[in-house]
């Protein structure tokens, strides 16, 4: 089963299904429904790295937050580079400080958003598909 990073936490999750907390509640959000959500909001011509990217945002921070996001608002204004550098905004844990999980995850997301070719941990290149 593929590990994911979940918040300020590793979490070993189903491929079809995340799951984050929130205020000691668990919300589950299928990576489908993200999709649709996705599709439905964003209504700009997105890459396929855009998408997905955006997708992992959803997931990490709800959608309630995700609307609310300048990483949304920008995109859908068409301002890409604007929205990839405001992904860092959302790195703060429940706890209320900086977490380096989130942070990674963060860089991710903006470098899938902005870039076909993503640099991995180790410092290899690897392309997505």
């Amino acid at each position: 089963m593929p590990e994911m990073i979940r918040g300020h936490n590793y979490m070993r999750v189903d491929p079809t299904t995340l799951r984050r907390i929130n205020r000691s509640q668990y919300k589950t959000m299928s990576v489908e429904a993200a999709e649709r959500g996705i599709r439905k909001l964003i209504g700009v011509s997105l890459t396929r790295y855009q998408f997905s990217a955006l997708v992992s945002f959803l997931i990490s921070v709800g959608a309630k937050e995700f609307r609310k996001s300048e990483v949304y608002k920008l995109t859908v204004k068409g301002q890409f580079l604007l929205a990839a550098e405001r992904f860092s905004d959302y790195r703060i844990g429940t706890d209320g400080k900086e977490d380096k999980e989130l942070m990674r995850r963060r860089e991710y997301e903006r470098r899938l958003y902005t870039h076909p070719v993503i640099v991995t941990n180790t410092g290899k290149t690897g392309g997505v598909e």
